[in-house]
C-alpha cells in the first residue's frame, strides 16, 4: 500500500476531527470563502450519530476508514453490514459518499497514455516497485526521492 493510500486512510475514530476540519469555512484575502464540506456529507447536525457510529466500528474491528469502505462497497454489502452494526442507513450512505471522495484510489500505470505510448517507462518503474499512480506520487513526495 502506498504512502499516499496510507495517509487518506486514516483511523475510523478521527472521523468527527476530519469533518469538523473540512466544514471549517475558509476566508481569502480578497473577501471570498469557501470550505470543503461543500462536496462532503458529513455536516455538523451529523456529528452525534457518526461518533457513535465511529465508537462502534473502533469497536467492532474496522478500525481504518478502508475497513469500513471495504465492508460497504457494494449494495449487498452495505445490507449486511447496517443490519450486523445497527447504524442507521443515512450514517453509511453518507459515509461510503464521503469515503469514496477522500480515499486515493489507485489507478495502474498502463492505463496512462504516456505510459502507453513508452511502454519502457512503465517497465523501469515496476523494476523499483511502482505500479500505480499513487506509488509514483507517493515516492516523489519529497526532494530527496
Amino acid at each position: 500500500m502506498s504512502a499516499l493510500f496510507e495517509a487518506y486512510n486514516f483511523p475510523v475514530c478521527h472521523l468527527i476531527s476530519f469533518y469538523k476540519d473540512i466544514n471549517e469555512i475558509v476566508h481569502f484575502p480578497d473577501g471570498t470563502s469557501t470550505y470543503a464540506g461543500i462536496i462532503y456529507w458529513g455536516k455538523p447536525e451529523h456529528y452525534t450519530m457518526i461518533e457513535a457510529a465511529a465508537d462502534l466500528l473502533t469497536t467492532r474491528d474496522f478500525p481504518r476508514i478502508s475497513d469500513v469502505y471495504e465492508a460497504i462497497r457494494t449494495p449487498g454489502r452495505t445490507k449486511k453490514f447496517m443490519e450486523a452494526m445497527a447504524i442507521s442507513n443515512k450514517i453509511v450512505r453518507i459515509l461510503k459518499h464521503d469515503i469514496e471522495l477522500w480515499l486515493p484510489k489507485s489507478i495502474p500505470l498502463e492505463r496512462f497514455k504516456l505510459f502507453q505510448k513508452h511502454p519502457e517507462y512503465r517497465r523501469a518503474l515496476n523494476e523499483i516497485g511502482l505500479t500505480d499512480q499513487l506509488d509514483v506520487v507517493s515516492e516523489g513526495c519529497l526532494p530527496e526521492l
